[in-house]
């Protein structure tokens, strides 16, 4: 059986019962059959996997506010303007199409003008968008639940210069997060204008792709435009990508939906805080080869404001936070609750900020780990500070912060 609603084999149905069973103490309104089986195909229906694949997704809403992701967060405006892409299109039944024009991309303008977190938040939202606005517009037009979306991943323009490192690490970083927080999401993936570099590039993202994504992709050759439309209805299709669909101005991209990218001005670029020099009030340390720096902050009241900004001077380094509670006694840092996940971050090239509710009391450990490189000591320039929640809505921020 698919594992699909109403294509269920018995075991199928004893482990939908059972998912829903275990996630009752996080439970909400959004969980239909649809979506929690999306989560056991993801899993093949292992109930123990499953669940925690959906915790950890629960876990990661919370830290990046995704339930406001659409509301509340400000997308930076390079990010809108200069990062390629957008919904264009359906197939015959209805599935939405995403076109993704990534060779349109400036790589190195966009990575010094935008933190892998608001890359990784942006590509976050597209998703939302999907699922709250997209799907319950075709939804109703159909009269049956739209779960999915399809890809054209048009790689026209994608050279060696795609190869270099931090693009690398931070488009792996959003196909584990897709992989990771949209299960079964992608119908299917349509890939036209593969260059010769194409092999060097899906064997580097290949190990974060479970084999049932990878068996969704149809790659095409010269005759893509007439393929596509094999799948997908020319009526709404951009001329450009084989469809009859134009913006009212005859544009055959439709860039009214699909931004075309282009190169990112240098005003966007973040300058680097230790080229400027503009360290005032931050705090200069050098982490050893394969060592790490700890610091402890002691939180009394919940509902504070933990932020950060960092920089490295000449390469990455990895940041993550958790959080001891006052009546854990450990100092083991594998048993404390992972709040911000330890991940590397190119600090090096745009200076990496942020921030977090403390929802406890207790201690907060922000740790910036060495310890991958057995080669190079890092240096490092932070400042954290813990805004108190009962006086930084009365009065200005400044004075309502502790400095760590």
């Amino acid at each position: 059986m698919s594992g699909h609603q109403g294509e269920l084999s018995p075991s199928q149905e004893e482990a939908l019962k059972q998912m829903k069973d275990a996630i009752a103490d996080v439970w909400s309104d959004e969980f239909t059959d649809g979506y929690i089986l999306q989560w056991l195909r993801a899993r093949k229906f292992n109930v123990n996997k499953a669940e925690k694949m959906l915790r950890d997704h629960l876990e990661w809403r919370k830290t990046y506010q995704i339930d406001t992701i659409l509301e509340a967060w400000n997308v930076p405006e390079v990010l809108s303007k200069y990062f390629p892409g957008g919904y264009a299109g359906f197939e015959f039944d209805g599935t939405p199409i995403w076109i993704d024009c990534i060779g349109r991309l400036d790589l190195k303008g966009m990575i010094y003008s935008a933190s892998k977190k608001d890359i990784l938040k942006y590509k976050a939202r597209q998703n939302e968008y999907l699922l709250k606005v997209i799907h319950p517009q075709i939804s109703k037009k159909l009269g049956h639940p739209m779960e999915q979306m399809s890809l054209i991943f048009d790689m026209e323009g994608i050279g060696m210069n795609h190869l270099w490192k931090p693009s690398l690490d931070t488009f792996t970083e959003i196909m584990k997060m897709y992989e990771a927080n949209y299960p079964e999401t992608m119908k299917t993936t349509y890939i036209v204008n593969a260059p010769k570099i194409f092999p060097i590039l899906f064997n580097i993202v290949k190990p974060f792709l479970r084999e049932e994504t990878r068996d969704k992709i149809k790659m095409f050759g010269a005759n893509w435009k007439e393929e596509l439309v094999k799948y997908i209805d020319p009526e709404h299709l951009p001329v450009h990508w084989g469809g009859k669909a134009t913006d009212p101005d005859g544009d055959p991209f439709c860039a009214s939906k699909v931004c075309l990218g282009g190169p990112v001005p240098e005003e966007f670029n973040i300058p680097s805080m230790t080229e400027n020099s503009n360290l005032q009030g931050f705090t200069t340390a050098v982490i050893a080869r394969g060592s790490d720096l700890k610091l402890v902050i002691d939180v009394e009241k919940p509902g504070s404001i933990l932020k950060w900004n960092f920089a490295t001077d000449g390469m990455d380094i990895t940041f993550g936070i958790r959080h001891n509670p006052i009546s854990n006694k450990t100092n083991d840092m594998d048993k404390m609750e992972t709040l911000v996940r330890p991940e590397r971050i190119n600090s090096h090239i745009v200076p990496e900020y942020g921030s977090i509710t403390c929802d406890k009391s207790g201690s907060y450990i922000v740790l910036f780990d060495n310890s991958y490189s057995w080669l190079h000591a890092k240096k490092i320039s932070y400042f954290l500070e813990v805004l108190d929640p009962n006086v930084c809505e009365l009065v200005n921020e400044d004075s309502a912060c502790t400095k760590i």
